[in-house]
């Protein structure tokens, strides 16, 4: 779902093989905050969006949430990368434009991320629903207003040198929940796992497909060893691709494994251990 949010001119062109690194920084992170943390570690774990009919309306509400065009552009944007590309909270919101753009404005195709939680880097892959989120964001503050230096995701549009904090972010997504009466807990996490979540069901018939996932989201260790070679970077495109048309509101997501009880055991067995690790993840970002 994109959104005219602008007069928008002719996107550019998008220039092949730009890789770039995103900038070391510190965000805020919940424990700053001494009475806030303490609620925060009793609270359970959040839980990624099964159902994908809520994709589509949580972007619309997002785009509507609040008298500020920017802040719902910026929310919006923050969401479909969230759930797109698969990176952890911290290192979202440490994204600066020199990050994502090319010196011409263009858009890069791929990433190149120094996790401030593993040490490593990671190349997540921009899909062209990313690209065109991001085009569109851009297309509402104008060219001309963007410091390469500044944040993407910025604390209002006046200070695009402070980076947007995790629990501004955090409360919108909670109220996305309350909004639509969703029992299960939601969190900035929520995106990451949702990604996860529906990476996996969505390669249900791909032995590789856990391996992958496990290289995209930079897990260094599991309870299963898992080994696997010849993965190619297209493989990599294809899987962020899918996963772009999965969320399309006009997609229908079928299991083709629904009658095979032995698939659905094992397809449930790696959701459990994705979810318990970035459970683990998001325990030690709030501790």
């Amino acid at each position: 779902m994109l959104y005219n949010i602008s007069n928008r001119t002719e996107a550019p062109a998008i220039q092949q093989n730009n890789i770039v690194v995103v900038s070391k920084i510190k965000t805020h992170n919940p424990k700053s905050n001494s009475k806030n943390s303490k609620n925060k570690n009793k609270a359970k774990p959040s839980e990624p969006i099964r159902d994908l009919s809520l994709i589509p309306l949580c972007e619309d509400f997002l785009f509507r949430s609040t008298k500020s065009m920017y802040t719902n552009a910026r929310n919006v944007l923050a969401f479909v990368f969230g759930i797109n590309v698969g990176l952890r909270i911290s290192d979202l919101l440490s994204l600066k434009f020199k990050d994502i753009l090319n010196s011409d404005y263009t858009i890069v195709n791929e990433l190149c991320v120094f996790e401030s939680k593993t040490k490593k880097v990671n190349r997540p892959i921009l899909n062209n629903k990313t690209k065109e989120t991001i085009e569109d964001f851009i297309s509402l503050i104008g060219k001309s207003n963007i410091n390469m230096e500044n944040y993407v995701f910025s604390a209002n549009q006046k200070e695009f040198n402070t980076p947007l904090e995790s629990t501004v972010f955090y409360k919108e997504i909670k109220k996305m929940q309350k909004h639509f009466n969703i029992s299960d807990s939601w969190g900035t996490h929520t995106l990451r796992k949702t990604f996860a979540y529906w990476t996996l069901k969505l390669g249900d018939n791909d032995k590789d497909t856990m391996s992958c996932l496990q290289e995209m989201l930079n897990h260094s260790s599991a309870k299963t060893t898992l080994h696997y070679s010849g993965i190619t970077k297209e493989r990599y495109q294809k899987m962020y691709g899918d996963i772009e048309n999965l969320f399309d509101a006009n997609f229908k997501f079928e299991n083709q494994n629904t009658n095979n009880n032995n698939t659905d055991n094992d397809l449930t067995s790696k959701i459990n251990l994705i979810l318990e690790l970035l459970n683990k993840e998001e325990a030690e970002y709030n501790a």
